[in-house]
């Protein structure tokens, strides 16, 4: 508990005293009701500056409590005649029509239409009195503030009345109460609140808060009227765990219900006339609606039995008098049963059959017991002073459907928030019970509670002390509903945040406290002498009376008053600040909350106008909290520096705003002590500078400057961006490459100034350099136009360092809107190609670049072609390495085949020696991507030897050295010189012939499109280029392999055997008809008597002999040799295949052997 005194009323009180003695005060809009011993009460008028007399009218008895209701406009009292003490509620409805004491009054009671005669029609509206028809004597009365719904609290009851207009928009329009339902609770009933299906009850030591859901009853499959839950019409709840039974004694069939779950249902009479009696029912609960509309009772069934002995039920009470707290939701609270009753006559007049099918649910939300204990420590006093503060939301969206069951009538506001307060001697608490039920605050008197009151947004405790105001959390629930869950967006003290008692005012001999919307009324009663001689004990005592009106603070000057103590404390106890700012933006955050719909005793006497203006001023003040609590938030000693983001964004303020509430070290004003904070200058952002920035503020700054979108009032001069250099040096050193390199300011930081503040940073001993920081220097040298600088200091970078930063950062790479690299990027293309393309690539992989645009930028200024362009043909092998990229790859063969084939088309050998690496090299990237091995018979077509180009030294290569063979006599051994350097040179190594092995290796892999193959096989028809005739063979071995096979045959003859062992595997006919394809051309080749081609052709024709006549069967190779040809020549293949043939049986009938000694086995 904060104790703090900057609360004083707006200005002197007013002090009248009524001519007749008072006995109850309370409010009536902006009007105050005195009731007095002569059973009248006064009405006043409370904005005036006398407090004048402006009504009076007579009750039927003397008033014992009194509340106004603004939505029926009627006053309901508990009134007790002096003769007997018996009491009544009465419901006073046009009071303002009556002129005085005198005036007629029509009195009925409620649920009765008034009587018409000539007088009514003269008054259409008179002056009536509607008497509440209740069973026992009445104890206390309240009303709900939307509904205007009586609840009446009985002895151990309570009495819900609904609040009706009959004839609403005619001549005959009349209000009425209907008595809806009767709650029978399990202690007597001291006080009552009502609010929609909400209701609390407390008594002298016991509070109990719970919801009413009403609903329909429902058919079941034999057409009898069940209910659908356990609860029936004349009893919702029964706690079955602590039930007692009374039983005839001796009686055997007596049990102990405690042990089991079944349902009992009491009946005191039987529509058959039958004996009274039980019925226990061990199967499924469920009662039965008679058609007489009387009590409901069970009929007995084949799983039932009737126990006559059990004469009736017992409610299990506890009795306890230990200190009790429980929250819900919960179904039920032992030990504290409730019942629930219809009024029969409700539902007859509510639509007959249509009404008997309600049924209603209770959902406990809390119960509290307080010790009764006297001589205990913990007593802390009876209960008083019950209310509940709810906050409605005007939503069409959540009223209740006509279809929907609403007896109460609650459909037209929604609730954001409802609390529950109570209080004791001693102390106060205040709980949320809407949804989650919680305690929010608990407030501890300086003295003892007589009364206590809740406003708006204070708390009113009348104390024997006197009057001592306290800061009230009711909205605070509402905020944790309303305001979303980021925190980024918007942020709120916590709800849990410790009271404030903010002022005492101090009185004596005051006995009862009223709060209107402005005022606060205060009932003092003494009793006083006759004889000025106090000693004289004969001297009779004589009553004396007045009544003080305290014009309420306004919410502004309270404020104030809060920011003006915390300053003092601002720089002594940051804790104190704190406080009192979060509790003025509470304060003011409550009242901004309430809506002009939302409560009717508030707004419909206000001028509208004064109350937009008041609105308007407190928005003001609202958003001035929300700039001092981002500056509490953003200072370097504070821990919670994330809250200063929201704070700053709820503040509405310009980062030109923000900026000059902070210093920094070479600002003059930092050796001075901070001057307190001029509010006024917020509107105008005359905002002085008076902390230092923290890591709040860097935050902040981080939000705004790293955003995805540029902010509207982002448009910053020199000097304000160097203060941010100057702010990101001092609190976050590591983040000010960031803030050079990336931000939004980058291009409106002076290169020099960032440089300067860079070196600043990096000439700190405890500074370690990181490689942004490095590639920052890089873009500022370049901004200065130093190219040697940024080359230089760009080697201190590797190739995963440089190429993470960029793919990290899109922005750094190129320029969005006209698809260009940046500057920085054009460097690192010059000096690190590798690192660009790997950035490139994990970009696209995010899918935040495309495969076109990647394109566009590793175009050159001349617009060169693609396949003149090496970076653009690296880049797409790149992209092919991986096999993870199938969404572009197809895009990408079909882009580098083009690019082989134009590159093929123009291929000369190179005027200069090739250097070539005496390690084994490649050309063909790695991966597991489009990139296939090549087929071995490759090798043998043009234009190379017959030998891998990978194992081939190029003829004319000057041999580069490896680093471990640098010796004077190894370098003797690797230099080679090429024999001839002119255009007859045709080398079939890897390095002169790099792109048709890449594109032999593209066409092998499995993943090459078919467009792509037709493509590059319309090319090798069209036109002769290097590697044509291979490519033409290879695209044809995919799309059709018999014409493949028979180019090989007709014109490289010994790539036919390695053709086929790639191709046909173990494919018996292929092989077949290659054998025979063979033949044929051999026989034709030896008659024509082509002598050149004997060698070849014979080698490929004893080679394929070799395989067929091991893998054929021995009748499929013989009938594949030709009938003339010579047999000596074929004798010893006939001969090889029949011995494996008879190896195989061999093979086959041992086998059959094994098996069959295994299974005799």
């Amino acid at each position: 508990m904060q104790v703090l005194n900057c609360y004083q009323p707006a200005s002197d009180p007013v002090t009248f005293a009524p001519k007749q003695e008072p006995l109850v005060i309370f409010s009536a809009g902006h009007t105050l009701c005195v009731a007095t011993t002569q059973r009248n009460v006064e009405v006043y008028e409370l904005d005036g500056e006398q407090c004048s007399l402006i009504q009076t009218f007579s009750t039927a008895g003397l008033v014992k409590q009194g509340v106004f209701n603004s939505t029926g406009d009627y006053i309901a009292v508990l009134e007790v005649r002096e003769r007997n003490q018996a009491a009544n509620v009465r419901i006073y409805s046009n009071w303002q029509n009556c002129l005085s004491t005198d005036s007629p009054v029509k009195a009925r009671i409620a649920g009765q239409a008034p009587s018409s005669s000539t007088w009514d029609l003269l008054h259409p509206h008179p002056f009536e009195l509607i008497e509440l028809p209740l069973r026992t004597s009445p104890k206390c009365l309240n009303c709900c503030l939307l509904t205007g719904n009586v609840v009446v609290g009985l002895s151990n009851s309570l009495a819900v009345f609904k609040f009706v207009i009959h004839n609403k928009g005619t001549d005959t329009e009349y209000k009425d109460f209907t008595h809806l339902l009767d709650i029978v609770v399990s202690f007597p009933v001291k006080e009552v609140a009502l609010t929609q299906q909400y209701v609390a009850f407390a008594s002298s030591h016991q509070l109990h808060c719970f919801t009413l859901t009403f609903g329909d009853w429902t058919h079941d499959q034999i057409g009898v009227k069940t209910a659908s839950k356990t609860n029936t019409l004349a009893e919702v709840e029964v706690d079955r765990e602590h039930t007692g039974l009374s039983l005839e004694k001796d009686d055997p069939a007596a049990v102990d219900p405690r042990s089991s779950d079944e349902t009992l249902s009491t009946s005191d009479k039987n529509p058959g006339g039958k004996d009274r009696g039980v019925t226990w029912n061990f199967g499924s609960a469920g009662y039965t609606i008679p058609e007489t509309f009387m009590r409901p009772i069970r009929k007995p069934s084949a799983s039932s039995l009737l126990l006559s002995s059990v004469k009736h039920e017992k409610l299990f009470h506890d009795d306890s008098k230990l200190p009790t707290e429980i929250l819900g939701p919960k179904e039920k609270v032992k030990g504290q049963p409730v019942q629930v009753k219809w009024d029969e006559v409700y539902l007859y007049s509510e639509g007959g059959l249509a009404g008997s099918q309600l049924q209603v649910s209770i959902t406990h939300l809390l119960y509290r017991k307080f010790s009764q204990d006297s001589d205990s420590e913990v007593n802390q006093g009876p209960i008083h002073s019950l209310q509940l503060l709810p906050n409605f939301k005007k939503d069409q969206d959540d009223r209740i459907k006509k279809d929907d069951v609403d007896p109460l009538g609650t459909g037209q506001k929604t609730l954001q928030s409802l609390c529950c307060f109570i209080s004791t001697t001693t102390d106060g608490y205040l709980y949320n019970i809407l949804e989650t039920p919680c305690l929010l605050s608990q407030y501890s008197y300086k003295a003892d509670a007589l009364s206590v009151k809740a406003g708006h947004s204070l708390l009113y405790a009348l104390t024997q002390n006197g009057l001592e105001i306290y800061t009230l959390r009711s909205f605070a629930a509402a905020f944790q509903r309303l305001d979303p869950n980021d925190e980024n967006i918007l942020a709120s003290p916590p709800v849990d945040l410790d009271v404030c008692m903010i002022g005492l005012l101090p009185w004596i001999n005051i006995t009862h406290v009223s709060v209107s919307v402005n005022h606060v009324t205060l009932l003092s009663k003494t009793k006083q002498p006759t004889s000025p001689s106090y000693r004289n004990t004969a001297s009779k005592l004589v009553k004396s009376w007045n009544i003080q009106v305290l014009h309420k603070a306004a919410l502004e000057e309270v404020f104030n008053e809060m920011l003006s103590l915390g300053q003092r404390y601002q720089n002594s106890s940051k804790e104190a600040y704190h406080q009192l700012l979060q509790e003025g933006h509470l304060i003011l955050k409550g009242a901004l909350l309430l809506s002009v719909d939302a409560t009717q005793d508030f707004t419909s006497l206000l001028d509208r106008n004064h109350f937009n203006s008041t609105m308007s001023s407190l928005q003001q003040l609202f958003l001035k909290t929300c700039a001092l609590l981002a500056q509490y938030y953003s200072r370097p000693d504070v821990e919670d520096g994330h809250l200063a983001t929201p704070y700053f964004k709820m503040s509405q303020l310009s980062l030109q705003q923000v900026l000059q509430m902070f210093t920094h070290e070479d600002d003059a004003i930092s050796t001075a002590p901070a001057p307190s904070v001029d509010l006024d200058g917020l509107d105008e952002g005359n905002i002085p500078v008076v902390v230092p920035p923290g890591p709040g503020l860097i935050r902040y700054l981080d939000g705004v400057l790293f955003g995805a979108e540029k902010p509207l009032d982002l448009d910053v001069d020199e000097k304000l961006c160097n203060r941010i250099l100057d702010f990101y040096r001092e609190v976050a050193p590591s983040k000010l490459s960031q803030l050079i390199l990336l931000s939004m300011l980058k291009d409106s930081l002076s290169p020099t100034k960032a440089m300067e503040s860079l070196q600043k940073l990096n000439s700190l001993a405890e500074y370690k350099q990181s490689t942004t920081d490095i590639l920052t220097s890089v873009w500022l040298y370049i901004q200065l136009g130093d190219l040697e600088q940024a080359n230089s200091v760009l080697g201190m970078l590797n190739i995963d360092e440089i190429s993470q930063l960029l793919a990290d950062h899109p922005e750094l790479l190129y320029q969005q809107d006209k698809c260009e690299l940046t500057f920085l990027a054009q460097l690192i293309r010059q000096q690190e190609p590798e690192s660009l393309f790997e950035a490139m690539l994990q970009l696209l992989d995010q899918q935040k670049l495309t495969l076109s645009t990647c394109a566009k930028l590793l175009q050159t200024d001349d617009h060169q072609p693609a396949h003149s362009n090496s970076h653009q043909r690296q880049f797409l092998e790149l992209v092919l390495a991986q096999k993870h990229r199938h969404e572009v790859s197809k895009e990408a063969t079909a882009q580098l085949a083009s690019i082989y084939i134009e590159r093929l088309k123009l291929w000369k050998p190179s005027a200069l020696p090739v250097h070539q690496s005496s390690r084994r090299h490649r050309h063909v990237p790695r991966g597991s991507g489009g990139y296939a091995t090549r087929l071995s018979w490759l090798d043998s077509l043009p234009p190379f030897t017959g030998t891998s180009p990978l194992s081939q030294r190029c003829l004319r290569t000057t041999v580069v050295p490896t680093p471990r063979l640098q010796s004077a006599s190894m370098l003797g051994l690797l230099q080679v010189s090429s024999r001839k350097t002119d255009d007859e040179v045709d080398c079939p190594c890897c390095c002169c012939n790099e792109d048709l092995v890449k594109l032999q290796s593209l066409l092998s892999s499995n993943c090459c499109d078919t467009s792509v193959i037709n493509q590059v096989l319309q090319s090798a028809r069209e036109s002769q280029f290097r590697g044509s005739s291979s490519l033409n063979i290879l695209c044809l071995n995919k799309v059709n392999p018999s014409v493949a096979l028979g180019l090989l045959v007709d014109n490289h003859m010994g790539v036919v055997l390695d053709y086929a062992m790639t191709t046909f595997n173990g494919d018996a006919w292929s092989w077949t008809r290659l054998l025979q394809l063979v033949l044929m051309v051999a026989k034709e080749t030896w008659t024509n008597g082509k002598k050149e081609e004997h060698p070849v052709l014979l080698e490929s024709l004893k080679g394929i002999l070799e395989y067929t006549s091991n893998h054929l069967e021995p009748q499929d190779f013989i009938q594949s040799l030709p009938n003339d040809g010579i047999l000596s020549f074929f004798t010893p293949y006939l001969e090889q295949s029949c011995r494996r043939h008879k190896v195989k049986l061999l093979q086959s009938q041992a086998l059959t052997m094994v098996t069959t000694d295994d299974a005799t086995s």
